[in-house]
């Protein structure tokens, strides 16, 4: 029996964090599960610390259990301003 891969896609945007859990299957690519972590009004990447266990608390919520992930950045951060990710 093979194992199916499972990829993490999460974007980064200025408000929110979108989450989509997908399954390899061959060529296929299929979404099981997706969620959003809404940022609180002033959030800032550099204090992420603070928001660790918010963060931690939201992936066992919704049970992500991708061992991948691919993430992405609106093109207004990657063209405008810079960031340090942790």
């Amino acid at each position: 029996m093979k194992k199916h891969k499972h990829i993490l896609g999460i974007v980064i945007t200025g408000k929110a964090i979108g989450l989509v859990q997908c399954r390899m299957h061959g060529s296929q690519c299929v979404a099981e599960k997706s969620a959003e972590f809404i940022l609180d009004d002033g959030f800032a990447l550099e204090s992420v610390d603070t928001h660790r266990q918010q963060f931690t608390n939201f992936f066992k919520e919704h049970a992500f259990t991708a061992s991948s992930a691919v993430v992405g950045l609106s093109a207004k951060y990657v063209l405008s301003e810079s960031m340090n990710l942790p």
